[in-house]
Protein backbone atom coordinates (compact mmCIF):
# COMPACT_ATOMS: atom_id res chain seq x y z
CA UNK A 1 0.00 0.00 0.00
CA UNK A 2 2.96 2.60 0.94
CA UNK A 3 4.88 1.82 -2.05
CA UNK A 4 1.80 2.41 -4.63
CA UNK A 5 0.24 5.42 -2.65
CA UNK A 6 3.71 7.33 -2.42
CA UNK A 7 4.43 9.49 -5.41
CA UNK A 8 7.26 11.27 -6.37
CA UNK A 9 7.68 14.32 -3.88
CA UNK A 10 9.85 15.20 -1.22
CA UNK A 11 11.54 12.90 1.56
CA UNK A 12 9.50 12.61 4.30
CA UNK A 13 11.52 14.74 7.46
CA UNK A 14 11.41 13.86 10.56
CA UNK A 15 11.35 16.54 13.72
CA UNK A 16 12.87 15.56 17.41
CA UNK A 17 10.13 16.73 19.29
CA UNK A 18 10.75 19.26 22.66
CA UNK A 19 9.47 17.23 26.00
CA UNK A 20 8.68 20.50 27.24
CA UNK A 21 6.39 21.23 25.22
CA UNK A 22 4.50 18.02 25.07
CA UNK A 23 4.19 18.09 28.46
CA UNK A 24 2.07 21.82 27.73
CA UNK A 25 0.27 19.92 25.13
CA UNK A 26 -1.00 17.12 26.92
CA UNK A 27 -2.70 19.35 29.83
CA UNK A 28 -3.97 21.89 27.25
CA UNK A 29 -5.34 19.30 24.67
CA UNK A 30 -7.21 18.03 27.91
CA UNK A 31 -4.64 14.31 27.68
CA UNK A 32 -3.89 14.19 30.61
CA UNK A 33 -7.64 13.38 32.11
CA UNK A 34 -7.22 10.02 31.07
CA UNK A 35 -3.46 9.67 30.88
CA UNK A 36 -3.00 10.38 34.98
CA UNK A 37 0.55 10.40 36.52
CA UNK A 38 -0.25 6.78 37.12
CA UNK A 39 -1.29 5.21 34.04
CA UNK A 40 1.03 7.47 32.05
CA UNK A 41 1.20 5.91 28.69
CA UNK A 42 1.17 2.32 29.48
CA UNK A 43 2.81 0.78 26.42
CA UNK A 44 5.87 -0.96 25.84
CA UNK A 45 8.43 2.10 24.49
CA UNK A 46 7.91 1.50 20.35
CA UNK A 47 11.31 0.68 18.91
CA UNK A 48 10.69 1.63 15.70
CA UNK A 49 8.26 4.18 13.83
CA UNK A 50 6.29 1.36 12.52
CA UNK A 51 5.81 0.05 16.74
CA UNK A 52 4.68 4.11 17.30
CA UNK A 53 2.60 3.87 14.79
CA UNK A 54 0.53 0.83 15.90
CA UNK A 55 0.55 1.96 19.57
CA UNK A 56 -1.19 5.56 17.98
CA UNK A 57 -3.93 3.36 16.16
CA UNK A 58 -4.68 0.77 18.56
CA UNK A 59 -5.12 3.90 21.08
CA UNK A 60 -7.70 5.59 18.57
CA UNK A 61 -10.94 3.94 19.64
CA UNK A 62 -9.72 5.34 23.54
CA UNK A 63 -10.24 8.49 21.88
CA UNK A 64 -13.54 8.30 20.68
CA UNK A 65 -15.66 10.66 22.54
CA UNK A 66 -13.10 13.33 22.60
CA UNK A 67 -10.49 13.09 20.05
CA UNK A 68 -8.09 16.38 19.99
CA UNK A 69 -6.59 18.06 17.29
CA UNK A 70 -2.85 17.26 16.81
CA UNK A 71 -0.63 18.75 14.18
CA UNK A 72 2.27 17.25 13.01
CA UNK A 73 4.52 19.79 15.52
CA UNK A 74 2.32 18.76 18.51
CA UNK A 75 3.16 14.98 17.62
CA UNK A 76 6.28 15.34 17.38
CA UNK A 77 6.65 17.36 20.83
CA UNK A 78 4.18 14.86 22.36
CA UNK A 79 6.64 11.95 21.06
CA UNK A 80 9.83 13.57 22.45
Amino acid sequence: YVTSSSGPGPAPRLRIGDPERGRKILDSKQCTGCHTASKTFEVQTPHSLTDLAAVLWNHAPMMMSLPPSLNRNEIADLVG
